[in-house]
């Protein structure tokens, strides 16, 4: 496919980021009322990543484990997610097409958060990801809803692609979301959510009348190069293969909030 040297051939700015402090979460839906047994979780992520963790707390309803340098909380709240939190979420879920009737039967759920510095949200998303298919590893786990971007995922999907993970090709659609709407006369918007959260602008391509999956590839293989490489396309760089182009703009975004984003604005 045309994209697959594009993102090689450009050299973009490296990213300078805030020091400010984001913390990531995610909800795991549980079908009992429980907390993951600690020590298949020490086990799992001993033995799939050769992480050595130590666990601080582990009582009835919470848990802390230090994990390389940073803490990850794990807390069991006793009643299903919210469905007002999940409902869209489990609407836009094409990729996990049982997300509404496998959630539909957790009876609890947990939250697991990790936190630190923007610059170093990347790795964070791999640390505590890690952790989670440790859990799904150590009890009965419905579905994974990663709050930063409101998506949903399925626990087979979710650890299939954690422990598969290679540092040029990270399983970026975990943390990174990508959407499309239609705004008549046959032209679609498809945008980005969650780039933000690991330090990087969102991406938008506006008006667009090409194929949606042409540029649902060309959006993720974006985001999978700017995030791997942590840096960001250059403003009025033109990006050209075959009779596709796009000139890079910075603007502020219209879809998601008014915050700065990378437009791909087709020639």
């Amino acid at each position: 496919m045309w994209f697959k040297n594009l993102f090689k051939r450009k050299k973009g700015n490296t990213i300078k980021q805030e020091n400010k402090n984001i913390t990531t979460v995610a909800f795991v839906a549980l079908e009992n009322r429980e907390l993951p047994k600690k020590n298949n979780l020490r086990q799992y992520l001993e033995d799939k990543f050769n992480i050595r963790i130590f666990i601080n707390k582990w009582k009835e309803d919470i848990g802390t484990i230090d994990i390389e340098d940073k803490q990850v909380i794990i807390t069991l709240m006793p009643h299903p997610i919210d469905w007002d939190e999940i409902n869209q979420s489990c609407e836009r879920a094409w990729y996990f097409k049982q997300a509404r009737s496998k959630l539909s039967k957790h009876t609890a759920h947990l939250v697991i958060s990790i936190n630190g510095r923007l610059d170093e949200q990347i790795r964070n998303c791999i640390l505590l990801s890690k952790v989670i298919a440790a859990i799904i590893n150590s009890t009965n786990v419905l579905g994974i809803y990663w709050y930063n971007i409101q998506t949903i995922r399925s626990p087979e999907e979710f650890e299939n692609k954690i422990v598969s993970l290679d540092e040029e090709s990270l399983p970026i659609e975990l943390w990174v979301d990508i959407r499309m709407r239609m705004n008549g006369n046959f032209k679609q918007d498809i945008y980005t959510v969650g780039m933000d959260k690991l330090g990087l602008k969102n991406i938008e391509i506006l008006n667009s009348k090409l194929d949606y999956y042409i540029l649902y590839i060309f959006v993720y293989e974006a985001c999978l190069n700017m995030v791997s490489k942590c840096y960001e396309y250059r403003e009025k760089d033109i990006i050209e293969e075959g009779k596709y182009k796009f000139q890079v703009e910075y603007n502020k975004g219209t879809i998601i909030d008014n915050k700065e984003v990378i437009s791909f604005v087709s020639l």
